[in-house]
């Protein structure tokens, strides 16, 4: 007679899961992250033995975080703040992976787009809140998405950025995280074992050396002790770059003054959708050095 095996108790909440190592995220998160990926990977002229001008892909990607922006403005105004928390997750992770689109030569345009991200995040953040709902009770990877703000907006501001909602999402954070129990600490260890156990044997043994072998910015940051959420932190701050009626004005805006479409080639982004006559002009292989223009 056959024995029945003792249920293991899972400690992965439901529609959560991990991107890798040190991103724990909703499912939707991860599905729309992967999505965002693929997209961008057809925009890359590098894919392709391509070169069609500076900035082009950086150009490419801000589309797709416009399109992002505006499928989450609309989820705001329909008043869906958790869909919109979701979305938000999605594209602070997606916007950190592609990470040189802030360095494009269109300044303002750089600002408005952080600006509306900003905006936004602070919405969401406090209409959750007011729902009494800001918590991992209610969004189990919420502190994934307050530090992957804090950190983006930081930086942002280190480049000229108009935008303090990092400091609003330390506040959370210091509120939420600072007391962090060893029992939290286990929990977020057991989530990543469940993960990684599930994961085919080569990716486990990846995930394993990652864990072992931490990148140099993770070795800096334990050897200084710092938390994410240390330094500036207001969670009441109140600025006016957080009215997201107006911002989003200013935004539209500013959308309506630039270019929308690749300035050389086809009226598309995507380069696999481009003929290979369309190729043709801009491949690095039919470049002789003759027209700087080009780069």
């Amino acid at each position: 007679m056959a024995t029945s095996q003792p249920s293991v108790q899972r400690v992965l909440p439901e529609g959560y899961t991990f991107l890798n190592t040190k991103t724990f995220i909703s499912q939707k998160a991860k599905d729309a992250i992967i999505g965002l990926l693929a997209q961008a990977d057809q925009r890359d002229p590098d894919n392709f033995g391509m070169h069609i001008y500076n900035d082009y892909f950086n150009y490419a990607v801000l589309q797709l975080i416009h399109d992002k922006l505006t499928a989450l403005h609309g989820q705001i105004v329909k008043e869906q703040y958790d869909e919109a928390y979701y979305s938000l997750e999605a594209l602070t992770i997606f916007q950190d992976i592609c990470s040189m689109w802030p360095m494009l030569d269109d300044g303002d345009q750089v600002i408005a787009t952080d600006k509306a991200y900003g905006a936004c995040l602070m919405e969401v953040l406090r209409k959750i809140k007011a729902q009494n709902k800001l918590d991992t009770a209610h969004f189990p990877s919420l502190e994934t998405l307050l530090r992957g703000a804090a950190e983006w907006g930081e930086n942002i501001i280190g480049i000229g950025g108009k935008s303090n909602y990092y400091v609003v999402c330390k506040g959370i954070g210091k509120r939420l995280f600072a007391d962090k129990s060893e029992e939290d600490k286990a929990l977020e260890t057991a989530r990543r074992e469940e993960w990684i156990a599930s994961l085919p044997e080569d990716e486990k043994r990846a995930a394993r050396k990652a864990i072992e072998e931490p990148d140099d910015d993770e070795e800096d940051s334990e050897e200084e002790g710092e938390e994410w959420w240390q330094g500036e932190a207001n969670e009441g701050d109140n600025d006016r770059n957080y009215d997201l009626a107006k911002v989003w004005k200013d935004y539209k805006k500013c959308l309506s003054r630039v270019p929308r479409l690749p300035l050389r080639g086809p009226p598309e982004w995507d380069i696999s959708k481009w003929s290979e006559e369309e190729k043709a002009p801009f491949s690095l292989g039919r470049y002789d050095g003759s027209d700087s223009d080009n780069w």
